[in-house]
């Protein structure tokens, strides 16, 4: 099977994809490459519609949307980072669970990251809940442990599969040898138990599978297995149900395109306008004939669309990496970058399992059932884990998390590296309601100079100037960038709040057998026998933070590249480490209390009850509402601002137009060789927004 490289992107007078080595870049958008002028002229009439779209779309206040995330919202990370925590020649034994956000991730981008001098002895126990992602799980390590297949065809049908909405038929046969074979075989065996009366739906049934070097079970119940086959089976959707269940999700758990495209450069809303589209991960000239069969993962005859699908997956990995991966000439394309990255670390990933030890346990128990999942009776064989990744769960439960997880942890007198990751993407959120009374208000910068150089990158807004707007929208963005995340988060994490309530609820009685700390917040647990690292040793603490302090100077390229990323919100990586013990009977009653924690609302105050709903409405409320600036100097907010945002003139239109021409992620060099800007951008028609019916 061919290997997926750039190519040209016209087409032949038989409407065929030219086959030539493509090295003529649209100059306009560096988003396609051509073999020759001559293939770039035939194929303008295709490509113009594309090439510098600008967008047109207006952000209305009250624009709302379903948040259901499909897509992990933080990047995946290295959770062993082996060179600074057990060395770079470790050899020895690691035990590793992953609990987060599509976790396959974070193995897969730890395994590509291990020192070529290192071969330790993993073994890594995945945990998913949701049987879409189990089985995207399955089906991508099926693949990518093959060992007598070609490694090009696994990591090509991985990448489709975990992304794509269509896959060439080629691609889903091989999945349906590599993936599909073995396990129709087994549960062949698991029907004749269930037909003899011996299994039920509720019993366990792991199957264990030798693939090369690697030792694979699944570990899941009888129920859950029928769950998983049904996505075995190709779908029967047609093309007509296909396109309304990608736009309907687009309309119900995705922001409006006037909230995503008037903070993008034009060469991003091309992409991100392609994506939703077709959803289909290639880079943007690659033609699409030869995907045409829907992804049984997405399209499936009994589940349905997956809520959130359609939206973008770009946060799924790390930002830096992801946009300076090298895609030929075509420089601006995004998804195509995300492609090659992808592809090409599933590559990484077969070539570095096939020297190593490693045993893979994919799971599916809910969270509070782990510790039983994972204990044999007897504390001294219990299983404990040197990391554990818990993502961004912590968030919404962070009591019975550090509970749960305290009794997995190993100990750091065993291992002292060994890891608690938790991500944060609430504690540096200052818009919410347990934000410092007494800073200023938010919106005090987008009409006010910050002394920073945001003020360079995007101008405050002219007094009576819309926020709604692209300058609107960057100014907005972009102040989250100098704000101190550290002071904001460090001081939810440390407020009196969370273990107060606790000990004035009623829920709590035996005071003798335990007692909460008084004034102290979330990251006092040391009576768990669990603590809060000061310092990461891990993890990147702020991995999507790009300015430290108020006298940083990023550039202008790297501030419109994390202006038109896909997630904004401040993500920050608290690490834990195990550093003492408590009685089984003081953690059977510390387990009791998380357990019933989502059920008994007094023990939190209120901005914990209603964090759930805050989060789902924070993407929006940011972007009306943007962090405030630590500056020296500034002027108080402009009254009149935020009262008079609530419609676009033709004027202020025109000028939307001209600042698309400083947001270009690279500025292309016209042919006479000056700077091209954003081709395409003027000349665009003038007028009013008409009032569009909100939702």
């Amino acid at each position: 099977m061919p290997l997926t490289e750039p190519r040209c992107s016209a087409r032949t007078i038989d409407n065929e994809p030219c086959d030539g080595k493509p090295n003529v870049a649209c100059p306009r958008c560096l988003l396609v490459v051509y073999c020759s002028d001559e293939c770039r002229k035939s194929d303008w009439g295709t490509h113009r519609k594309g090439c510098g779209t600008v967008p047109t779309a207006s952000l209305g206040a009250a624009d709302t949307w379903e948040n259901h995330d499909f897509w992990a919202e933080y990047p995946a990370t290295d959770v062993l980072n082996l060179a600074k925590n057990e060395g770079e020649h470790f050899s020895g034994e690691l035990n590793v669970l992953l609990l987060g956000d599509t976790a396959l991730r974070h193995l897969i981008y730890t395994v590509t990251n291990i020192p070529e001098t290192a071969m330790p002895t993993i073994s890594v126990t995945i945990n998913e809940t949701d049987t879409c992602h189990l089985a995207r799980t399955i089906f991508t390590l099926f693949l990518l442990t093959n060992s007598s297949g070609d490694p090009v065809a696994n990591a090509e049908a991985a990448v489709h599969l975990w992304y794509s909405a269509k896959l060439p038929n080629a691609l889903l046969s091989h999945m349906e040898v590599v993936a599909a074979s073995p396990i129709l075989t087994a549960m062949d065996d698991v029907q004749s138990l269930v037909d003899q009366g011996r299994l039920s739906d509720i019993d366990p049934f792991p199957i264990i599978l030798s693939r090369g070097s690697v030792s694979m079970m699944i570990d899941i119940d009888i129920h859950q297995w029928h769950e998983y086959i049904q996505y075995l089976r190709p779908s029967n959707i047609k093309k007509e149900a296909a396109d309304i269940c990608r736009l309907v999700d687009n309309k119900k758990n995705a922001p409006t395109l006037g909230a995503q495209t008037l903070r993008m450069s034009p060469s991003r809303v091309a992409g991100f306008l392609r994506w939703r589209a077709d959803g289909l991960l290639l880079p943007y000239g690659h033609p699409r004939d030869e995907f045409d069969t829907y992804n049984p993962v997405f399209f499936n005859d009994k589940k349905g669309f997956p809520p959130g699908a359609s939206a973008e997956p770009l946060g799924e990995w790390p930002m830096e990496q992801l946009l300076d991966y090298p895609s030929g000439q075509a420089q601006n394309d995004v998804y195509g970058k995300m492609f090659y990255f992808v592809r090409d670390m599933f590559l990484a990933f077969q070539k570095r399992v096939k020297q190593s030890s490693m045993e893979i346990r994919v799971t599916a128990t809910v969270a509070n059932k782990l510790n039983k999942h994972f204990s044999s009776g007897d504390a001294q064989t219990a299983l404990r884990f040197d990391r554990i990744e818990f993502g961004k769960y912590w968030d919404q439960l962070p009591f019975l998390a550090l509970v749960m997880m305290t009794d997995l942890l190993r100990h750091k007198h065993e291992n002292p590296h060994a890891t608690l990751l938790t991500m944060s993407s609430s504690s540096a959120i200052p818009t919410m309601s347990f934000s410092d009374p007494s800073s200023k208000s938010p919106l005090h910068c987008l009409w006010t100079k910050s002394n920073t150089a945001l003020d360079e990158y995007a101008p405050p807004l002219e007094e009576g100037r819309s926020m709604f707007t692209t300058e609107g929208m960057r100014r907005n963005l972009g102040a989250r960038m100098w704000t101190n995340w550290d002071q904001i988060s460090d001081r939810f994490l440390t407020r009196p709040h969370f273990f107060e309530s606790l000990n004035s609820a009623e829920l709590v009685k035996r005071p003798d057998l335990v007692t909460f700390p008084r004034g102290k917040g979330l990251t006092a647990t040391e009576f768990l026998g669990i603590a809060l690292r000061a310092r990461n040793a891990v993890t990147r603490r702020w991995p999507n933070r790009v300015v430290f302090s108020s006298k940083d100077r990023p550039g202008l390229r790297n501030f419109n590249r994390w202006i038109g990323w896909a997630q904004h919100t401040p993500l920050r990586w608290l690490e834990w480490e195990k550093i003492g013990d408590i009685s089984q009977e003081a953690w059977n009653y510390y387990h009791y209390l998380a357990s019933e924690e989502s059920n008994i609302q007094e023990c939190f105050p209120r901005h914990q009850r209603t964090i759930h709903n805050e989060m789902i409405q924070e993407k929006m409320r940011l972007l009306i509402a943007g962090p405030s600036i630590e500056s020296t100097g500034a002027a108080n907010a402009s009254a009149k601002g935020p009262q008079e945002a609530s419609k676009v003139s033709a004027e202020e239109e025109a000028d939307d137009d001209e600042e698309q021409e400083i947001i270009c992620d690279i500025v292309p060099k016209r042919s006479d060789g000056k700077s091209g800007g954003q081709a395409g951008s003027k000349g665009k028609k003038k007028g009013k927004n008409k009032n569009k019916k909100k939702k």
